[in-house]
């Protein structure tokens, strides 16, 4: 690759080499010379939401067009009727465009800011590096932009409450933090017993505490619903919305210390639940701070 054609610079600046077959470029120009043809290629340019760019050694330069060949980055593209779907993980943002199908790509939302929610497809394209991107819109209709299929689940969300509850013969009883209706504490309960504690964070995350009667258990659940093995409860837990939980043998009860740090950092509910699964208590406390 060179800073311009040699049949009408020859002391043109040698670039570099372009890379190998499979890499793909953008041509941003063309020149005839002397009964040749030139193309003018360029990286692909991708501008991330922390504003840092995907930068390469090799800046745009000439090449003998004969030497390249045009390729289809875009394999399908459809629109289709609003699907649901839920966001399954944050490790993919949103984008202006299909990844890697056009010179100059913005990545323009975070996905995290979708979580816990019912999101709608509309579009779908598949590429040149056989990846599935899908175009996404809020119930309201806002556009979000473009995710690679992999970080949605189809259908519409279930909160952890209501999908480790789905089809449950146990007796239910919810406590919703008023601070953050996402936040809450659920008891499952069969003749008047406690058998599990499910404390459901804003980030679509649980804690999930079986009562047993033997050694007491814990699972993390996280918010594709994937969870965690199962660990011996102990006196000291904690997730987004739990600053603290513990078993107080003497009055029978399981105190859940609820905060809301996105809503209201200065507000924590201490939550008293008994062993017949009951919401003995809820009061206003100090938010508590560690160090």
């Amino acid at each position: 690759m060179y800073s311009y054609p040699r049949k009408l610079h020859a002391h043109a600046k040698y670039l570099g080499r372009v890379g190998t077959t499979k890499t793909v470029y953008f041509a941003v120009g063309s020149v005839h010379a002397k009964g040749i043809n030139y193309v003018k290629l360029a990286w692909p340019v991708t501008e991330r939401l922390d504003g840092s760019q995907v930068l390469y050694s090799i800046p745009s330069g000439y090449v003998r067009r004969s030497s390249v060949k045009r390729v289809k980055l875009l394999l399908t593209q459809a629109k289709s009727a609003p699907k649901p779907y839920w966001l399954k993980t944050t490790a993919y943002n949103f984008w202006a465009h299909p990844y890697g199908t056009v010179q100059h790509n913005l990545e323009i939302r975070a996905s995290a800011e979708q979580s816990a929610k019912t999101l709608y497809v509309v579009g779908q394209a598949k590429t040149w590096e056989k990846r599935t991107y899908l175009k996404v819109q809020t119930k309201a209709g806002k556009q979000l932009g473009w995710i690679n299929r992999q970080a949605l689940g189809a259908g519409p969300y279930q909160d952890p409450t209501r999908y480790l509850t789905r089809g449950t013969s146990l007796t239910k009883t919810t406590w919703v933090n008023p601070q953050d209706s996402r936040v809450k504490v659920t008891s499952l309960v069969t003749k008047h017993e406690l058998k599990k504690l499910i404390i459901q964070n804003s980030d679509g995350t649980a804690i999930v505490v079986l009562w047993n009667g033997g050694p007491n258990t814990y699972f993390q659940m996280e918010s594709n619903h994937v969870r965690t093995k199962q660990r011996e409860f102990n006196s000291y837990v904690q997730s987004k919305n739990l600053d603290n939980m513990n078993f107080d043998s003497q009055a029978g009860q399981i105190r859940l210390w609820m905060i809301t740090p996105d809503k209201n950092p200065d507000v924590t509910y201490l939550v008293n639940v008994d062993l017949a699964g009951d919401f003995s208590s809820v009061e206003k406390v100090k938010t508590l701070f560690y160090v």
